[in-house]
């Protein structure tokens, strides 16, 4: 009889938590492991087919959080297989009473208060109790899953838990291009992928490329990402309209399906990372693999990924965000050179590598609890 891996993804519905979801079960397939994922309709088409994979699924699941919230606190332990060998919480927020248990750190906002800026206080109390909430949890778990060693760093110290280790996200080969052409064409491409919120600061990005249109610099930025704020995007949107004033020098689509969204990067000259707050930024792996080069935020942990080979500026300075970018225009042959370094950084993050190190870190995690 096949071990039995319990996946409570009740909170998992976009993002790179999905992204992980997906990865991790299409690498399981050589396994002698069974899983068997507690979530929600929404994610269930996505997920890979297979028999070694079971989705459990309820009502609660699929309608609004005070009826997630509710099945979370009182309803998941029936869903859970009692003879399963552990059981994974992907966002960190199991408080149910089954044991072993393991949590992942994903969500930096929740320890990182200062990047909650000019968000509701509706939001900012929301944070407030799912920190309350993943410390409990990862408190009562056997073990913990960080992403960086940012989110080891600054987490740890908060918890009880010492079993612990760093597993980072992986990349799918799609994103990889062996060569890419230098730009030859204009107008200079700027691209951020990302969602919209205040964290993102898509909107520092956008004054500051607004001062080098207005200085004739031929540039043009597209955002892609679904908007989750709407109170920002309407300043977002405002400022847009502002700047375009008839021409297209700025626009944002809202969806690009994630199988189709490589095409985006090399489609581009240079990507933009204005971030405030962040775990391990799947897509800025993503712009790695493209070799398309990149302009990020200086806050941890974009260094700890990028390394040297990237450009930096202060996310929370429009000249600095400004001056970088020029710089990068008129620099760019030597940011094709960091971008080919840092295409040669992807060995270290593999989907392949990430399933492994997660099964072998479970398979400590059991058999410290069996002894």
């Amino acid at each position: 009889m096949k071990k039995v891996i319990v996946i409570d993804a009740c909170s998992t519905s976009f993002g790179g938590g999905l992204t992980y979801l997906i990865e991790f079960l299409n690498n399981s397939s050589n396994e002698d492991y069974n899983f068997e994922i507690i979530c929600s309709q929404k994610i269930t088409g996505k997920l890979p087919k297979s028999s070694k994979i079971k989705l459990i699924n309820h009502p609660f699941l699929n309608k609004g959080i005070i009826h997630r919230l509710f099945f979370q606190f009182f309803m998941i332990d029936k869903f859970i297989n009692s003879n399963a060998l552990i059981l994974m919480s992907l966002n960190g927020d199991y408080l149910g009473k089954f044991s072993p248990h393991i949590g992942v750190c994903q969500n930096m906002l929740l320890y990182e208060e200062e990047k909650t800026m000019g968000m509701s206080i509706l939001d900012k109390l929301k944070f407030k109790l799912l920190k309350i909430r993943q410390i409990k949890s990862f408190n009562s778990s056997k073990g913990v899953i960080f992403l960086s060693k940012h989110a080891s760093n600054t987490v740890l110290p908060l918890i009880k838990t010492k079993n612990n280790e760093i597993i980072n996200f992986g990349i799918s080969d799609r994103f990889k291009y062996e060569s890419r052409e230098m730009h030859r064409i204009k107008p200079f491409k700027l691209l951020y992928v990302s969602t919209i919120h205040t964290y993102k600061n898509q909107l520092n990005l956008i004054k500051g490329v607004e001062i080098l249109i207005k200085s004739g610099i031929n540039i043009e930025l597209t955002l892609v990402g679904p908007i989750i704020n709407k109170s920002y995007w309407n300043k977002i949107a405002s400022k847009i309209s502002q700047i375009n004033n008839g021409v297209n020098y700025i626009k944002h689509i809202d969806f690009i399906d994630h199988e189709k969204i490589h095409n985006v990067y090399n489609s581009n000259d240079l990507f933009l990372f204005p971030s405030t707050c962040e775990n391990m930024p799947n897509i800025l792996i993503e712009a790695m693999a493209s070799k398309i080069p990149i302009l990020s935020s200086n806050f941890e942990p974009m260094p700890e990924f990028l390394k040297d080979n990237a450009l930096y500026f202060d996310p929370n300075c429009i000249l600095s965000i400004k001056d970088q970018i020029l710089f990068a225009i008129n620099n760019y042959d030597k940011l094709i050179v960091n971008a080919e370094n840092a295409y040669k950084d992807l060995k270290y993050y593999t989907w392949k590598k990430n399933f492994s190190k997660t099964i072998s870190f479970i398979k400590k995690t059991t058999n410290e609890f069996q002894k």
